[in-house]
């Protein structure tokens, strides 16, 4: 038998935790990930995604 991965407790005291664990558990379902690792890529993806400009902040 394979070992099972071995989960991060996660901390879901507030309610940005708590909404975060519940977006990775939807989306480690759909994808078929472990909670984790779906946990690493929503905040690597929020973290890519706060650094760019908005279409308003282009200054076109």
């Amino acid at each position: 038998m394979g070992k099972k991965a071995k989960h991060v407790k996660a901390d879901i005291d507030s309610e940005e935790n708590r909404q975060l664990v519940i977006e990775a558990d939807f989306y480690a379902r759909k994808c078929g990930l472990t909670r984790d690792e779906a946990i690493k890529i929503i905040i690597s993806a929020k973290r890519r995604f706060e650094g760019r400009p908005g279409k308003k902040d282009r200054g076109r």
